[in-house]
């Protein structure tokens, strides 16, 4: 995208831009690249590519990780907006002064007995808002 690639030529940020074509190529990417030459991953998209490259770390052999920034292209973008991150301009601002902030990720079998019938690129679950409803007794 041009506008991402003229911000961080502007901050004289390295980079290297790698396309997709089709469902689970930035699964595969994060979860097979050469992670020791990048500082972060930084996925352009929607849930649903945040949600891939989510579960291709997660899924990484060697157990590294890298930091993930999410710059909104999707069509509902609701993990950024969770994250207040509600424009490009606010994502690249993140990106470039180098903010980050821990996310905890869950997992829990949804139709599924065990977590090894669980393919491997559902492990993670894009989850922002969850609601569990319980009954609480008053004396």
């Amino acid at each position: 995208m041009p506008i991402i690639e003229a911000r961080l030529n502007k901050e004289n940020i390295p980079y290297e831009a790698e396309g997709t074509q089709k469902y689970g190529d930035t699964y595969n990417y994060a979860r097979d690249c050469e992670i020791d030459k990048y500082s972060v991953i930084a996925v352009v998209g929607g849930d649903g590519s945040c949600h891939e490259v989510c579960n291709g770390m997660l899924a990484r052999k060697d157990g590294k990780r890298l930091p993930v920034a999410f710059l909104p292209n999707g069509s509902g973008d609701d993990l950024c907006n969770v994250l207040n991150i509600h424009s490009l301009d606010d994502a690249l601002d993140a990106l470039c002064s180098g903010g980050k902030i821990k996310v905890d990720t869950i997992r829990f079998l949804v139709d599924h007995e065990s977590e090894e019938d669980v393919p491997e690129d559902r492990k993670f679950m894009d989850i922002r808002h969850m609601m569990i409803n319980g009954a609480v007794s008053m004396p």
